[in-house]
């Protein structure tokens, strides 16, 4: 028997600061290091029960949904659940 050794190359776009977030779950890491990189920062919705970045809070925006940033005393992001986050 043979065996087959497999390689998966993933192209990756270049994603620019407040670019529209893709819809693959490896770009999506991608864009979200360069959202963080630009400085831009996720908040929580309330409603959804989500962290959010700007471009794709829109729908939540549009809907009325409460967006909050959570933060413990420690300045670290709290989640939901009460873990906190990294």
């Amino acid at each position: 028997m043979a065996s087959e050794i497999g390689v998966c190359i993933l192209i990756m776009p270049v994603f620019q600061p407040n670019d529209p977030p893709p819809a693959g779950y490896m770009q999506w890491h991608e864009w979200a290091r360069v959202q963080i990189a630009a400085g831009l920062r996720q908040l929580y919705c309330v409603k959804c029960g989500v962290w959010k970045f700007p471009k794709e809070r829109e729908d939540c925006v549009r809907l009325g949904h409460d967006l909050v940033l959570l933060r413990t005393s420690e300045g670290r992001r709290r989640s939901r659940r009460g873990r906190d986050a990294e």
